[in-house]
């Protein structure tokens, strides 16, 4: 009987640490407006976070600035903000564009790094 418990209880450690390990496969909307306010000086509007199904790690953003979307990518973290549209090579869709379609029937809006942005 003794045994069975010291068993019953390593099993149920082995759970709480595998569970612990787990991270949630897209960031916290508070993660991800602290990392575009570091690369913009704005308050974001998120209006929808969604883990991507094609591209497993990366999680698709879409902020709205003055009303208009614009679409970002990051990881499942929220450390890195991925600006710029992803293409499908078999059939060289723009899947980004394809997105924006649908949020809006206004010409597409693909950020530019602030680096190049010309004052």
């Amino acid at each position: 009987m003794k045994k069975m418990k010291k068993s019953s209880v390593f099993v149920f450690l082995l759970l709480v640490v595998a569970l612990s390990g787990c991270s949630s496969n897209k960031p916290s909307e508070e993660k991800i407006k602290a990392s575009i306010k570091k690369i913009m000086p704005i308050e974001p509007k998120i209006t929808s976070v969604k883990p991507l199904d094609y591209f497993p790690g990366l999680v698709e953003v879409v902020i709205s600035i003055d009303g208009k979307p614009i679409v970002y990518y990051t990881d499942t973290k929220g450390d890195y903000v991925v600006s710029g549209s992803i293409l499908r090579a078999e059939d060289k869709v723009n899947l980004t564009q394809e997105v924006m379609k649908t949020l809006v029937s206004q010409p597409v809006v693909v950020p530019t790094s602030p680096a190049t942005t010309k004052k």
